[in-house]
């Protein structure tokens, strides 16, 4: 290893202590050890090698042999002194011995070190380093398999693989499982195994593919008991496909028949799983103040460690749905979220809760915060999906700043894979929208928005319809402007941000269409509203178009403070139009 103690060597060194004191002595004088005094009084002094290739070049000269006899006696010495604390060292030199001759393996070195690597990864998952788990268990999967329960070995590293936003490996882990159970003849097993590889995809937002794997695993299952496991697991992520694809009836009703026979089971990861799918339904549904119990009372349920990554599902979903009320709420519940989920390891969570909150960040104007964590994400791993979905987000905060190619990090991500799921592309599609908006091309700007609305659902799908709707009231096309804005009137989520943006939008159609004083009192009802909910950008926006679309209600003065305030250089060009009017027929 990189350091070790006086008694460590000695007891690996096959020497009595004076020699060994000796030998220590003599490298010192060379230079090639060096002592480091210990970090806290009373910790053991530690020897390292004074240079890295010392100890690379010395190792190489140990013969095969020596070196598996070596490995072996730091191992029997770790073993009766080191504790838990010494188990990744102990895992480490069980492997190299069964590594360090070939001919020689031994299998009994192999169950060893298995056994070790282990223990390391549950110690790994306990301390939220899941890359740490996932490394040791793929060592363990590297061994050979005698003695050793080969499945549970592959669900360990999948999940770890997963939690450790690993999706691709995970991937991998999760279908190499199914198979294993499928071999087995496990049917339950299999069904359990591509629940959670659906669970996965659907991060993946491979919505499409994963609804297949569940139907096709539920097939495979056949005609089971209703009491069976395996099936309400399918089940339950049946409504959670049913509810991502923008079914939330269905949803519902496959959550609630999962929900209740996972409970008379005592099923609860799965119980937990399903009632969040039903209160996300619910609230989809307007059934606020039900929806909103489902939730709470699936984050009270984990209080269990191992229920975190459903806790932070839990609090991704009613972010999203209570985005229409209070977006800056959103924002700080995701944030913390996203921290959550990186200090315990969840990084396929804090994924999801960084999208959310980069996605409200634009409307908040907390800009530097969501270009710092794109940055601070690039060194992530990360799928297709998540890298256009925080791609695009950033797009159009860069384009709103009035930065030079606001779309490169999008352009260097197309063209999209042809298997792409269609509302993740849908979030290119309304960044352009923006840039298409803000550069006065609003004839493209409302194509591309309609492209948008048209393929995503929620949240996304509204702030599609907002920015059409503005879109063809700068286009002077009020007749098109009105038939989104009823369709935005009708759709969900409902809420206190949602409903400003309605009134302000009325206020536009009003004034296009000759009613001025309607027109006025719109605005001033909008704007009382984002003041509350303290979202600069809509004000600022709603701001121009009151100025454009009712020059006698205009105030460049309280325009420019808004403008100046958010740092919206790219707010500009509309300014600008607003300014020498808007009755020519847009750039198109």
């Amino acid at each position: 290893g990189d350091s070790f103690t006086t008694a460590e060597l000695t007891a690996v060194a096959e020497l009595d202590a004076a020699a060994v004191r000796a030998g220590i002595d003599a490298l010192m004088r060379q230079e090639a050890l060096t002592r480091h005094d210990p970090a806290h009084p009373g910790s053991v002094e530690q020897l390292r090698f004074h240079e890295q290739l010392v100890q690379e070049i010395a190792y190489r000269t140990l013969a095969r042999r020596d070196r598996r006899r070596y490995h072996l006696a730091a191992a029997a010495y770790l073993e009766q002194h080191a504790g838990d604390a010494g188990v990744e060292e102990l895992a480490r030199h069980l492997v190299s011995a069964y590594r360090a001759d070939p001919a020689q393996a031994d299998r009994d070195i192999a169950r060893r070190a298995n056994a070790a690597l282990e223990v390391a990864a549950r110690r790994a998952t306990a301390l939220h380093a899941p890359e740490r788990a996932l490394g040791h268990l793929t060592a363990a999967l590297s061994l050979p398999p005698d003695g050793v329960d080969q499945p549970s070995l592959v669900e360990g590293a999948a999940t770890a693989a997963q939690a450790a936003g690993q999706f691709k490996t995970a991937e991998r882990h999760w279908r190499e499982l199914v198979a294993l159970r499928t071999q087995a003849q496990d049917r339950a097993g299999a069904a359990r195994a591509t629940a959670r590889l659906a669970g996965l995809m659907f991060m993946e937002h491979s919505n499409d593919a994963a609804l297949q794997e569940v139907d096709a695993a539920l097939r495979a299952l056949g005609k089971v008991s209703r009491d069976d496991p395996a099936g309400v697991e399918l089940a339950s992520q049946l409504a959670r496909a049913h509810f991502i694809r923008g079914d939330p009836v269905e949803a519902r009703t496959w959550a609630e028949r999962a929900l209740k026979t996972a409970e008379r089971l005592n099923l609860a990861a799965v119980a937990t799983d399903a009632l969040i799918t039903r209160g996300t339904a619910l609230l989809a549904l307007g059934q606020t103040k039900a929806g909103m119990k489902d939730l709470n009372r699936a984050i009270d349920r984990c209080t269990d460690g191992e229920l975190l990554a459903l806790e932070l599902r839990a609090r991704n979903n009613l972010a999203w749905l209570l985005v229409g009320d209070d977006p800056r709420a959103t924002l700080r519940a995701a944030r913390e979220g996203f921290v959550i989920g990186h200090q315990k390891g969840m990084r396929d969570m804090a994924l999801q809760l960084a999208s959310v909150a980069m996605a409200v960040a634009a409307d908040t104007g907390d800009w530097q915060w969501a270009l710092d964590t794109m940055e601070e994400l690039d060194d992530e791993s990360m799928v297709p999906a998540h890298l256009i979905d925080l791609a695009a987000s950033t797009t159009i905060i860069r384009a709103l700043r009035g930065d030079r190619h606001p779309d490169a990090a999008l352009a260097n991500l197309e063209p999209f894979a042809p298997d792409t799921d269609p509302q993740v592309a849908a979030l290119a599609t309304l960044a352009r929208a923006w840039i298409a908006l803000l550069g006065c091309h609003f004839g493209v700007a409302l194509r591309l928005a309609n492209d948008a609305a048209a393929a995503s659902i929620g949240f996304n799908r509204n702030a599609a319809l907002v920015l059409g709707v503005r879109a063809a009231l700068w286009a002077d096309r009020p007749d098109a402007a009105d038939e989104l804005l009823e369709t935005l009137k009708s759709g969900q989520p409902k809420g206190r941000a949602i409903q400003a943006a309605i009134r302000s939008l009325e206020g536009g159609l009003a004034a296009r269409r000759g009613r001025p004083k309607l027109a006025a009192a719109r605005y001033r009802s909008a704007f009382r509203a984002w003041q509350q909910l303290d979202l600069p950008l809509p004000h600022a926006l709603g701001l121009i178009e009151r100025d454009g679309f009712l020059p006698a209600e205009a105030d460049p003065g309280e325009t420019s403070a808004a403008l100046q305030r958010l740092g919206a250089a790219g707010l500009q060009a509309l300014t600008r139009r607003a300014a020498r009017g808007t009755s020519s027929r847009a750039v198109e």
